[in-house]
C-alpha cells in the first residue's frame, strides 16, 4: 500500500485553560450562564443586594472597574478570607453594577475555552498516547472541504495532555488522498485517513 499524501500545512498552539481564573480589572466575557438566562447586576456585590441591571449570557466587551472578595456581605482582602465570593463592578453600554465573579472571565480566557468546546463538539478520529512520555492526545475532525479527485482539506484539533502542564489546543491542516491508503504504522495519519475517506472508498475499489 503506498502511503497517503498528509502534509500539515498550518499549526497554532494555545493553552487550553480548564476553569477560568477570578478576573481582574479590564475586559471581561460573560460565561457559565445557562441558555434564556441572564447575568443579573447588582447595586452592591452581594447577591441580596437589589438587581440594577442585567446582561446576555453572551455579552462580551464588558469593562471591569474593580473587583472584590466578600463573605457574609462585607468587602475583605482576598489573602485573609479563601472562601469569600469574587464579585466585580462592571459596565456595558448603559448597563453598570456588581457582577458575581464566578460568572465572568478575561476576554482571552473565554475565547480559548470556547476553542476548547468547539473542538471536543467535532468528531473524535484518533486518541492515544503522545511521543513524550506520559503525554496523551486526543484528535477531532473539524471539516473536510473537497479540493481535487479524491483529495480533501482536513481541519484538524488536537487535545494535548502533558503531564504536569495545562492542557493544550492545537489547530492543524492536513491534505487527505483518498485514492492513497496510510500505512497502518502510521495511526494517527491512517485514523484520519479513515475520518476522510470512508465516504469515498467504493468511488476508488476501497
Amino acid at each position: 500500500m503506498l502511503p497517503a499524501i498528509l502534509s500539515a500545512v498550518a499549526f497554532v498552539g494555545l493553552t487550553v485553560v480548564p476553569a477560568a481564573a477570578a478576573p481582574a480589572p479590564g475586559r471581561v466575557t460573560v460565561i457559565g450562564v445557562g441558555e434564556g438566562d441572564v447575568l443579573n447586576l447588582r447595586a452592591e456585590p452581594r447577591a441580596e443586594a437589589p438587581k440594577v441591571g442585567e446582561l446576555p449570557r453572551d455579552a462580551a466587551g464588558i469593562e471591569a472597574t474593580r473587583c472584590v472578595s466578600v463573605m457574609r456581605g462585607r468587602i475583605v482582602p482576598a489573602d485573609e478570607a479563601p472562601g469569600a465570593s469574587r464579585w466585580c463592578r462592571v459596565s456595558l453600554g448603559d448597563q453598570e453594577g456588581w457582577a458575581n465573579a464566578r460568572f465572568l472571565a478575561p476576554e482571552s480566557e473565554a475565547a480559548t475555552e470556547e476553542a476548547g468546546k468547539e473542538a471536543k463538539a467535532a468528531p473524535l478520529y484518533s486518541a492515544g498516547p503522545t511521543a513524550e512520555p506520559g503525554g496523551r492526545q486526543r484528535s477531532f475532525l473539524v471539516s473536510a472541504t473537497q479540493i481535487g479527485a479524491g483529495r480533501f482539506r482536513a481541519e484538524t484539533r488536537h487535545i494535548v495532555r502533558r503531564e504536569g502542564r495545562p492542557d493544550s489546543l492545537e489547530e492543524a491542516t492536513a491534505i487527505v488522498d483518498c485514492r492513497q491508503r496510510p500505512q497502518s504504522r502510521e495511526r494517527d495519519a491512517a485514523n484520519l485517513w479513515w475520518a476522510v475517506c470512508r465516504g469515498e472508498m467504493q468511488r476508488f475499489g476501497g
